[in-house]
């Protein structure tokens, strides 16, 4: 009987992540990429709590506290004048009770390098 390859369409970090629990699992997985190389661009700064602790059994977690910065809330100005502050303590109930500040890059370059020490790899485009 023939067994289907999971077939995973763009190597961001939702593509990723899938990939890397895919193959740590011992199941053959085909990851492609339209863009030739990995961009340096981020459209995401954070990682949230949930997302460190599903990314513990994969041993990225430890990888992403030691590169990245722990925001415990943040505050709010208008022109130089404090206008308010939102401070996670006691409201995020997790392990992680904060925000992780790891650009998607650097979140997508972690994945990257997890999912090859495991044999997976990134089909990309070429020229």
């Amino acid at each position: 009987m023939n067994q289907s390859v999971p077939f995973i369409v763009g190597a961001g970090p939702v593509g990723l992540g899938v990939a890397v629990y895919l193959v740590q699992a011992n199941i053959p997985t085909r990851v492609i990429e339209p863009l030739v190389k990995p961009t340096s661009e981020s459209r995401a700064l954070a990682v949230n709590p949930r997302t460190l602790e599903i990314l513990e059994s994969t041993g990225l977690t430890e990888k992403m506290l030691s590169l990245g910065k722990r925001i415990r809330g943040v505050r709010f100005s208008q022109r130089g004048e404090p206008v308010g502050e939102f401070l996670f303590e006691g409201e995020l109930h997790h392990k992680y009770p904060f925000i992780l500040g790891l650009s998607q890059a650097t979140t997508e370059r972690l994945l990257a390098e997890t999912l090859e020490k495991a044999g997976g790899n990134i089909e990309r485009a070429s020229n």
